[in-house]
């Protein structure tokens, strides 16, 4: 990932200032955590009950994480489906236009969700720096990364995402219940977590491009009372270089 934070890089992505200015009201919904969240379980339900499991204890040694993960990757990724690709974009657009009433932010997001165009922009961002968006860790490394670098308006380097990609990892793969998982759930989590991941960072870059702190402390503090309602605390994740311990 070079020199910049994952949230940057997550801004490749464009909207407009009064769509970015509209982000908090789609995570103080709670639409967000009964539809769009909703749609990953169990799946972000096993995948944060490894993730708070590794959080709270060291942080794993890298070495051992990659020879852990060479020899648990398949169970970590998956094939995937154009058609439940489609359902869903289908899925989050019906979601999400129940979080603000606006005909120009329903016509948005309308728009940006009637093509995979934001999916493949994340696909391409990950795959640019070694990671897949066929890899349920790699995706939800970058959810989980992108809300801490909003809620601390901070930039996570490089070697931090691999040590935080690493740590969730192998906890994940260790997990009964991911292991029980089909293909098509692990996808319906990987690609509503990544077109979230790709609205939040291109919304929060455009809120700080447009000196509109208020719009970006509003839109912290939904990000992490979203966070929060998933079981998360990110104002308590501290970041080390081996990954997130809780402080």
């Amino acid at each position: 990932m070079k020199s910049k934070g994952f949230i940057l890089l997550v801004g490749l992505v464009s909207v407009t200032p009064a769509f970015a200015q509209d982000l908090s009201s789609i995570y103080s919904s709670s639409v967000l955590q009964q539809g769009v969240i909703g749609m990953g379980k169990p799946t972000l339900e096993a995948g944060q009950k490894a993730y708070t499991s590794s959080a709270s204890q060291n942080a794993k040694n890298n070495s051992s994480a990659r020879i852990s993960l060479n020899a648990m990757t398949k169970v970590l990724q998956y094939k995937s489906s154009s058609t439940i690709s489609q359902s869903v974009r289908t899925d989050l657009r019906t979601h999400l236009i129940r979080t603000n009433s606006s005909p120009g932010f329903q016509a948005e997001i309308t728009k940006a969700l009637s093509t995979d165009a934001i999916w493949q922009e994340f696909d391409r961002l990950l795959t640019s720096y070694g990671y897949s968006s066929r890899n349920l860790a790699d995706v939800m490394a970058a959810y989980y990364v992108c809300g801490w670098e909003i809620v601390h308006k901070q930039e996570i380097q490089p070697q931090q995402f691999r040590a935080i990609r690493n740590q969730l990892a192998v906890t994940m793969a260790n997990s009964p219940d991911i292991r029980r998982l089909s293909d098509a759930e692990k996808q319906r989590t990987a690609e509503a977590m990544g077109i979230m991941t790709a609205i939040a960072g291109a919304g929060s870059q455009e809120l700080l491009k447009q000196r509109n702190q208020q719009g970006f402390a509003e839109l912290q503090q939904a990000v992490y009372q979203s966070f929060s309602k998933q079981g998360i605390d990110l104002k308590q994740l501290k970041l080390t270089d081996d990954g997130f311990v809780m402080g």
